[in-house]
Order: C-alpha cells, then sequence, then structure tokens
C-alpha cells in the first residue's frame, strides 16, 4: 500500500474516531433522561458549594448507582429531590435510620452546610459518589447551554489539528538541499 494511501487512511480513521468519540460524549451530555448511565455511573455536574472541599463547584461527580443496602454513614449519594428525576442533590449520609413504616431513610447534610437536610427515602437515592474531576462539569454546563458554539468550537479545533498534522507531514516529505 502506497504511503500516501496509509497517510489518507490514518488520518480518516482518527476524524472519524473523533468525531464518534466527541458525538457520543455531547449527546450523553445533553440527553435529559435522569436514568442515563454508562457502566453503572452517572455523571453530575456540581452547581454549589455546598459539599466544599470534597466536591467543588464546577466540577464532574461520578455517582455508582449503589443500591440503599451498601451505603452507609460517611458516604456521599446523590438523591432525586424532584419527582421526574431530573433535580438532584449530592451531600454526605450523616444517619442511615428506619421508619415508622419498616423503609430506610437517610439523613443528608452538605459539608459546608450546618444544618442537616430532611430525610430522603432509600428510593430517592440514585448512588454513591465515587470520583470527581475538575472543572468538566463547568464545560458541560457551557457545552449544555451554547450547544451550536460548542460544537463550532468542536469542529474548528478538529480542523486546527488536521492542518497541523498536514503542515508536519509535508515539512518531513521536503528533500533537503545540496549545499
Amino acid at each position: 500500500m502506497k504511503a500516501s494511501v496509509k497517510k489518507g487512511l490514518g488520518t480518516t480513521i482518527w476524524l472519524l474516531s473523533m468525531i464518534i468519540i466527541l458525538g457520543g460524549a455531547l449527546a450523553f451530555a445533553l440527553n435529559p433522561s435522569p436514568a442515563k448511565s454508562i457502566f453503572g455511573y452517572r455523571m453530575y455536574e456540581v452547581l454549589s458549594g455546598s459539599m466544599t472541599p470534597a466536591l467543588r463547584t464546577g466540577e464532574l461527580a461520578l455517582v455508582q448507582i449503589t443500591p440503599p443496602q451498601d451505603i452507609a454513614v460517611g458516604d456521599i449519594v446523590t438523591y432525586a429531590v424532584s419527582p421526574d428525576g431530573t433535580t438532584v442533590v449530592t451531600h454526605r449520609v450523616v444517619d442511615k435510620t428506619t421508619d415508622s413504616e419498616g423503609q430506610t431513610v437517610f439523613s443528608t447534610k452538605g459539608d459546608a452546610a450546618d444544618t442537616v437536610d430532611t430525610n430522603v427515602p432509600a428510593a430517592a437515592v440514585i448512588g454513591v459518589v465515587r470520583g470527581h474531576i475538575p472543572i468538566i462539569g463547568y464545560i458541560i454546563g457551557f457545552v449544555r447551554a451554547n450547544f451550536i458554539a460548542s460544537l463550532m468550537l468542536i469542529i474548528a479545533a478538529i480542523l486546527v489539528v488536521l492542518a497541523v498534522k498536514n503542515l508536519s507531514a509535508g515539512k518531513k516529505k521536503k528533500p533537503a538541499n545540496p549545499s
């Protein structure tokens, strides 16, 4: 196979891979369904400082879907506060009890808050925070609010990378000037 065909094929595969990865990430980030998950994890943008210093505003919280019986005092949990599950809160479990009907309930509190939240029924708990990524929450928030501008920035970035790649490949092919 000729070098130019290999180069073109490599560039095409790279470009298609980037489009698929970025497209999948955007589709996931923009999907309004509260039930979306990847390999048992959901991702949520941290919108307030209520969990500082454990979680900071603008971070992306990685929440593992967890059954209530596996949640312990001290775990940071994400739970739904709206009936449709689109509004969630992430706070630390400070108590785990059983109500008068025999159902598990959690008392939660933000690390930066002075008061304990109202009891959270086990059915409302989505899962336990297993990690967080700085800044990514801000990026996802920007993409949600400015989808067209974000898409244009991504396309421009891909074109710049391709242009730089082609320029550097062109410099390598130039024969040395005999002196």
